[in-house]
């Protein structure tokens, strides 16, 4: 599972950045707030971390999983 994490890191990055510039675009052509594709990828990531914290032995996954709810969190501005 550690060889996956580089691959795993790019591909999360690539679908925040996509998830955001979606979300801007839509907020510029309709006025509205919120972040839809943002929050759906959230819900991604929260069902990957149930996942993943079952399974001792994909660490790596479950920390970089971690980093992006965070990440992801704070973009939403939900941390509490």
């Amino acid at each position: 599972a550690v060889w996956m994490t580089p691959l795993m890191m790019h591909l999360c990055n690539l679908s925040r950045r996509t998830c955001i510039a979606l979300d801007e675009a839509k907020r510029q052509q309709a006025s509205t707030s919120g972040s839809p594709c943002l929050t759906r990828l959230v819900e991604i990531h929260r069902d990957l971390f149930q996942k993943l914290n079952k399974e001792r032995e994909k660490r790596a996954g479950h920390v970089w999983v971690c980093c992006e709810l965070l990440r992801a969190y704070f973009k939403l501005g939900q941390i509490s």
